[in-house]
C-alpha cells in the first residue's frame, strides 16, 4: 500500500487525474496511482526496457480513458456525451467537445 500511496505520476497522467478529479471527480486518485504501480507487472517481455515506461504510462492513460466512457455510462446518464467520447480514438478531430 506505501508504495501505492507514495508512486509518483508523470506529469502526463497527473495533468489528466486532476482533470479528471476537477470534471468528474468519481474516483479517487489513488486508483491511478495502483493502476500505475501495477502495470510492470503486466508488460510484455517483447516491449524493450528503454520503452517500458511509455508503455507504463500509456497503458494509465488508456485505462483512465476506459473508466471515463465507464463513468459517463453508468453515472452521467448522457448518451451523446458517451458517443462522442467513444470517437476520441477514431475520429478526435470531429468531436463535438461541448
Amino acid at each position: 500500500m506505501t508504495q501505492i500511496v507514495e508512486a509518483t505520476l508523470p506529469d502526463s497522467v497527473a495533468e489528466l487525474a486532476n482533470s479528471y478529479d476537477v470534471t468528474v471527480g468519481n474516483r479517487d486518485r489513488f486508483l491511478w496511482q495502483w493502476i500505475y504501480t501495477l502495470f510492470p507487472s503486466f508488460t510484455l517481455s517483447c516491449v524493450p526496457d528503454e520503452h517500458a515506461e511509455t508503455a507504463r504510462t500509456q497503458k494509465t492513460i488508456l485505462t483512465m480513458f476506459v473508466t471515463l466512457l465507464d463513468d459517463l455510462a453508468e453515472m452521467g446518464h448522457n448518451r451523446e456525451t458517451f458517443e462522442e467520447a467513444c470517437q476520441i480514438p477514431y475520429r478526435r478531430e470531429s468531436v463535438n467537445p461541448d
